[in-house]
């Protein structure tokens, strides 16, 4: 697993796989999701891109609706690191 910011991040890969969300918790409908983002990505060569935001959108767009998170970004970034090496 790659973590990318703004400044880091390298040009797009000609062939890349993206699926974009909060991921917080990684439950079993993100780790489904990952597994058909993996799947797709496998079945193309191409790369898996993992979006995920912070703050929560709703923290920036109406703070007074944002929900409460299960996890901190390190601890989201862990957990998404770990499935991915699950699933490799």
């Amino acid at each position: 697993m790659e973590r990318l910011t703004p400044a880091s991040a390298p040009e797009a890969a000609s062939s890349t796989v993206l699926t974009i969300g909060v991921f917080d918790g990684v439950h079993r409908g993100h780790q489904r999701t990952l597994a058909q983002a993996r799947a797709a990505a496998d079945a193309r060569g191409a790369r898996l891109v993992v979006v995920t935001f912070d703050p929560h959108p709703l923290a920036v767009l109406r703070p007074e609706a944002a929900p409460k998170l299960l996890t901190t970004l390190d601890q989201r970034l862990e957990l998404l690191a770990a499935h991915h090496q699950r699933s490799a």
